[in-house]
């Protein structure tokens, strides 16, 4: 007997990626931070997800605050001594600041030798930032889709009946 389509609607999820709810009682409510705090923390996430913040990388975020904002907290993180200042990913307009520790990774990265190692990711990851910060047509965020690299760099794989697999084995 075939399910009929109407209840496989209802099972299914309504959305891709990942979601978490949020508190919404006044209890569990804290009280608003002022602007200057509450752009410190968001600072704080991106340097804590991605390592080096520039201004196309958080471009494609839904942030809580304005970026000069946050671009003013990153000022105030260097003078402290937490962050690098500096011109780090080349190919990107604009101020750009980095952790300390990701400063070394990129330097060990760019002296190690390229193996052809690949990477294989869902669309669906936050790492998916093709057509965001990597050339190339943007991967839609679908279970479904892949992305794959290969020594760091996006492989361009055309939508096609054969599996990522067989792709990958041409490379």
């Amino acid at each position: 007997m075939r399910p009929n389509p109407a209840n496989l609607r209802a099972i299914r999820q309504p959305g891709e990626g990942r979601w978490a709810l949020l508190a919404t009682s006044a209890r569990t409510a804290s009280p608003p931070l002022a602007t200057d705090e509450l752009a410190e923390h968001v600072a704080g996430q991106l340097l804590a997800r991605w390592g080096v913040v520039f201004w196309d990388l958080g471009s494609h975020e839904d942030l809580a605050v304005p970026w000069r904002e946050i671009l003013w907290a990153l000022r105030r993180f260097e003078a402290r001594g937490l962050v690098r200042g500096g011109r780090f990913v080349t190919g990107f307009a604009g101020e750009q600041y980095a952790l300390p520790e990701a400063l070394d990774e990129l330097r060990h990265v760019r002296r190690t030798e390229r193996k052809g190692e690949i990477v294989r990711l869902s669309a669906a990851d936050p790492l998916n930032l093709s057509g965001v910060i990597l050339p190339g047509k943007r991967v839609p965020a679908l279970r479904t889709n892949s992305v794959v690299f290969r020594d760091g760099l996006l492989v361009p794989v055309e939508k096609s009946a054969e599996p990522v697999a067989e792709v990958l084995d041409r490379l």
